[in-house]
């Protein structure tokens, strides 16, 4: 199993820190693949905030040396990406667009349940 984690947190982390590469770097590509009209400078700054929280978390899970490192982080991408995912499920009101509401919570549900698997397993 513990190969199987190594595996997960790998990738989980791999794909965290793209993702928050793009939203630092390239926040217009990152807001279109959501979905996200608004290119405010309000839009690129939360945009990169957001982006940032990603970075870090997938930078940790790459540097995680041992088990219980690595649940640690998992435990942490649980926390993060369920509560993520119950915002983007309960946000309503008009100006958010289907494509948002159906990726940001899907996103955040894949990485919550990878993480899980590690946590669980871990």
């Amino acid at each position: 199993m513990t190969n199987d984690n190594d595996t997960i947190t790998t990738a989980m982390g791999a794909a965290a820190v793209g993702v928050g590469l793009l939203g630092i770097l390239s926040p217009r590509i990152f807001r279109g693949v959501y979905g996200v009209s608004d290119d405010s400078g309000e839009a690129t700054y939360l945009t990169r905030l957001f982006s940032t929280r990603n970075l870090v978390l997938g930078g940790l899970a790459l540097a995680a040396s041992s088990g219980e490192d690595r649940k640690r982080i998992a435990t942490a991408m649980v926390a993060l990406n369920t509560t993520d995912a119950l915002v983007g499920l309960t946000t309503t009101g008009s100006g958010v667009s289907g494509r948002t509401r159906l990726l940001g919570p899907l996103t955040s549900s894949a990485f919550a349940l990878g993480a899980a698997r590690v946590v669980r397993s871990g």
